[in-house]
């Protein structure tokens, strides 16, 4: 009996240790549990403010005092218009799903920061569940630059103008303005548009760069060919490009690069017709222009302009042309007296023009005219020599006097 008795208080004594143990186990006691339910916008960029909520469940039984959840942000976030530590109040029994509680923040990311994962450091301070503390990456936010983080920073091309049937070479260079190295960059030009005279020349219209590195930049170089017939003009070629970056996200862009088909026209100006000869003699001199390339010359206007070598007496020195097609000439008419003791007359013109693109030109001509001495000028029958004029004048007086000689003799002979 005493045996038995001993027994008994022994199974007493005992249950008084086991009971809290199994009240806890079987939802004697608060069993909270934190999730990190949302981030916006995600991922965020630097500089960015953003939003995250956090769903707190109660697994167990109510907590005996109000939950405080406090978070502790690391750099590059920080707490933005908001407070760390947040009273959410005594947990009910059970509350999960829709009964749980959602607690917001709002932080703010560095302008400098880098992008990939920052962890957030979240507390929950209880009195009967002893608080919790969720760190070792168990809250992550995503910062990545959704800005442009790969740019065209500059387009050459080998010639500022590819003509019509010639090849040309184009060299784009390409930076990485991101913090972060980007793989598996591809360039591509889109050449296939019925509206773009542009094919590849002896390469393809793909290029590739495996790595770039953040602020760095390199070129990538296309060999094109502009169609044989096509026209003066400035034609826009859609660019993609697309790439890999530091975390893996394949991203593309596009954009479009400019080339200008055309070439420079080719003004030839030229002494046309001159009735001026020699030193001290006023005359008239006309000036041809001629347009000898493909590209057609538009507003084109030129000036005579001042020279030791002669007197320019046309009422002005300005004259507008307008338009030279390809192939195609006008001329101009200008007065001029050329001085006396002039070695040589070199008539000097302005030109202004432009070409089909509205690309201006201005080129300076400077026409030899030519002047002959007097012996050259009766060479080249410009003017007869001095004794063949005297023996012209005096065969016309010989020829005269024969005249009225014989005229006399006759009228005697009737008297």
């Amino acid at each position: 009996m005493r045996k038995t008795s001993v027994i008994v208080l022994s199974v007493l004594i005992l249950s008084l240790f086991l009971v809290p143990q199994v009240f806890a186990e079987f939802g004697g006691s608060p069993i909270i549990k934190t999730t990190l339910v949302s981030q916006t916008p995600d991922p965020v960029q630097p500089g960015e403010v953003f939003t995250v909520k956090f769903k707190v469940e109660n697994e167990g039984e109510e907590t005996n005092a109000p939950v405080i959840v406090r978070l502790s942000p690391k750099y590059p976030l920080s707490i933005y218009g908001d407070v760390t530590n947040k009273d959410i109040g005594i947990l009910r029994s059970v509350s999960k799903g829709s009964d749980a509680i959602i607690v917001e923040y709002q932080l703010k990311v560095d302008e400098n920061a880098a992008e990939g994962d920052v962890e957030l450091e979240l507390y929950l301070d209880t009195t009967d569940a002893g608080g919790r503390a969720y760190t070792n990456d168990e809250f992550m936010v995503n910062i990545e630059t959704r800005d442009p983080i790969l740019e065209i920073s500059s387009i050459e091309t080998s010639t500022d103008r590819i003509a019509p049937g010639r090849n040309a070479e184009v060299d784009i260079m390409l930076k990485n303005i991101a913090d972060s190295l980007l793989r598996d960059v591809v360039i591509t030009l889109d050449l296939d548009g019925d509206d773009i005279p542009f094919a590849p020349y002896q390469s393809t219209s793909e290029r590739m760069i495996s790595v770039l590195s953040s602020g760095f930049q390199k070129s990538v170089k296309f060999n094109v060919i502009a169609e044989p017939d096509a026209e003066d003009g400035l034609y826009k070629i859609p660019i993609t490009i697309t790439y890999t970056d530091e975390v893996g996200n394949e991203e593309s862009l596009s954009d479009v690069i400019a080339l200008q088909i055309g070439k420079q026209p080719k003004l030839k100006a030229f002494v046309k017709k001159s009735d001026i000869y020699k030193k001290g003699q006023e005359g008239t001199v006309t000036i041809g222009l001629a347009n000898s390339n493909t590209g057609n010359i538009n507003y084109l206007e030129i000036e005579i302009l001042e020279s030791d070598d002669f007197i320019l007496t046309s009422p002005t020195s300005y004259f507008y042309i307008g338009d030279l097609d390809s192939d195609d000439t006008e001329s101009e008419e200008i007065s001029i007296y050329v001085k006396k003791w002039t070695k040589g007359v070199t008539i000097p013109v302005l030109a202004s023009y432009g070409d089909d693109n509205n690309r201006q030109y201005q080129e300076q001509f400077d026409l030899d005219l030519k002047l002959y001495s007097g012996a050259s000028a009766v060479r080249y029958g410009f003017e007869e020599s001095q004794t063949k004029s005297l023996l012209s004048f005096f065969t016309f007086v010989a020829v005269v006097i024969v005249g009225w000689l014989y005229w006399k003799k006759r009228k005697k002979k009737k008297k």
